[in-house]
């Protein structure tokens, strides 16, 4: 939407009034530094930042107005609060008084900004990633994070239209028919006409119509699933905007900001769709390894494997939105130094399209004794290889209604009966994930045939490769590593140094009938690495 001159007006007034502020905290004695975004203007003095938004007035928002901009002011507080608690404090008023411009005075507002404890703009999660990275502990701190707060955030409502086909297909529709319109030119506004080079606009071209043939053909397939997971309750008020950019590590641990305040359609949303913007731009910034390892974090926390089924649609559509963003602020102009904008949106473009054309997944199952390091070896290998891991000792706990760490659970746990009913919920969930398009390594024992029998049909019914990652080490270090796990506590894992024992006396050897790709893996030895290249030589055509 073009802006009227009142628009432009109003605008250029407030800017003045801000610019004022910022003179107000110079007096104070404070160094003030400036942000500035197309729908916010930022001052930071004093170890606070103030954030006002700026007197605009877009197709997607609306902050022309005093009374609109108090308003989300509020709702950015409040929602913003969930994630980052310790960051958002208030909202301040900007008034008029006997000594001049003054933050949260007595007279009549003027204005309103959030009010927000500043941060070092080295914390955020963007720039770490390509200097130094993520920690572990980060990575496992964010995923379980976010499926907690995916787990508390409100429902829609089940009238609503929030996360269901139409809305899905009408915001796809928007995306592409604007991608389109900069693609050929055909854009009304003349400040929506990209300076493409003619291999650019060809590769352009050609990616859009590669993604409307995927995307033609990915609604038909999702429908269904759409509608299935809005009934069951995964669309929720989300974050919305869960990029590197808004998440930050600091002394009080990892908070994440800049939640989607202005729109509700962009917030509320099934929880895979707002997972899948941090794991597209993990894997956008080289960081594929983290994605993978974010997402199986969260679905272990979680057990939503079943939204895998829509992710990786989701994944594609959070590309082509940054794309699209990226694209427009080239065609504005709006801070595309030295054509930055124009580059990074065809990125975007190039990994949408990309991530279209899937390889064929394989199934990987471990095989090994308690305390022979296939946790540790299968969480490294997903994360390499980019599959789904599915760990029984925490789906044997799921089925209980035990959290996975709980080591309280009925002697029953561990009884045959229980036995069967997770070897068969482990093949059903290795399953799903595969139909989904997803590689998977379950990481169980697979000591007795019987257990990997049903694994191997599995593979063979979906004519899909077959792995089998054989863990060995000698009996004194599985035993050390198991007193350990028992003294640290906080894994899955009840196994000790009697189960270990009786599966040493009872393990059934695997036989040549038995049609794994089998690849040894000696964790006392033999480096972990070599075996997970191996693996995606097999598994990756």
């Amino acid at each position: 939407m073009n802006r009227s001159n009142d628009d432009i007006f109003h605008l250029q007034a407030q800017a003045d009034l801000i610019d004022a502020v910022a003179a107000s905290l110079r007096r104070e004695g404070h160094a003030v530094a400036e942000f500035e975004t197309h729908l916010s203007r930022i001052l930071v003095a004093g170890g606070l930042a103030y954030k006002f938004k700026k007197a605009v007035r877009y197709d997607f928002v609306d902050f022309s107005t005093l009374e609109g901009r108090r308003f989300f002011c509020q709702e950015e507080v409040r929602l913003n609060k969930r994630l980052a608690p310790r960051l958002y404090l208030d909202v301040v008023a900007v008034s008029l008084d006997e000594d001049g411009v003054t933050l949260a005075g007595q007279g009549r507002p003027l204005e309103y900004a959030v009010r927000m404890r500043a941060f070092e703009q080295q914390a955020i999660w963007t720039g770490r990633i390509a200097e130094a990275g993520i920690a572990e502990s980060e990575i496992d701190q964010i995923a379980v994070l976010l499926a907690r707060f995916h787990a508390a955030a409100a429902r829609a409502p089940e009238a609503s239209d929030w996360g269901k086909p139409a809305q899905i297909e009408s915001t796809s529709e928007e995306n592409l028919s604007t991608l389109t319109s900069l693609a050929d030119g055909s854009a009304e506004r003349a400040d929506q006409h990209l300076p493409l080079d003619e291999s650019q606009r060809r590769f352009f071209q050609e990616a859009l119509a590669d993604l409307e043939d995927w995307e033609s053909a990915q609604r038909s397939a999702l429908r269904p699933a759409w509608l299935e997971r809005a009934r069951n309750g995964m669309v929720r008020e989300c974050h919305g905007d869960l990029h590197c950019g808004n998440i930050l590590t600091t002394a009080h641990g990892i908070e994440v900001f800049d939640c989607v305040e202005f729109s509700a359609e962009l917030r509320w949303i099934d929880v895979m769709n707002d997972l899948a913007f941090l794991l597209m731009d993990l894997a956008f910034l080289g960081a594929q390894r983290v994605a993978f390892r974010v997402l199986n974090r969260y679905l272990e926390e979680t057990g939503d494997y079943g939204g895998l089924q829509v992710l990786h649609y989701y994944v594609v559509q959070r590309a082509v939105v940054r794309a699209k963003v990226s694209m427009l602020r080239a065609a504005q102009g709006l801070n595309d130094t030295n054509g930055k904008a124009l580059r990074q949106g065809l990125a975007y473009l190039a990994f949408a399209r990309g991530q279209v054309r899937r390889a064929r997944p394989s199934l990987m199952i471990t095989h090994g004794c308690s305390g022979s390091g296939k946790t540790t070896f299968a969480r490294n290998a997903a994360a390499s290889l980019g599959a789904i891991l599915i760990r029984s000792d925490v789906e044997r706990k799921r089925l209980h209604g035990l959290p996975a760490n709980s080591h309280a659970g009925p002697p029953s746990l561990y009884e045959r009966d229980a036995t069967l009913r997770t070897y068969a919920r482990l093949a059903a969930l290795a399953r799903s994930c595969l139909v989904a398009g997803y590689p998977v390594i379950v990481d169980a024992a697979f000591l007795e045939r019987w257990q990997r029998s049903g694994f191997l049909a599995l593979a063979g019914e979906l004519e899909l490769p077959a792995i089998m990652f054989d863990m060995s080490t000698d009996a004194e270090t599985m035993r050390g590593r198991l007193r350990e796990r028992a003294r640290r506590g906080n894994d899955a894992s009840d196994a000790g140094i009697e189960v270990l024992d009786r599966q040493l006396a009872h393990a059934e050897p695997v036989d040549a009938s038995e049609a794994f790709r089998r690849i040894a893996v000696d964790t006392n030895g033999r480096n972990p690495a070599a075996a997970i290249e191996e693996a995606y030589a097999t598994a990756v055509p």
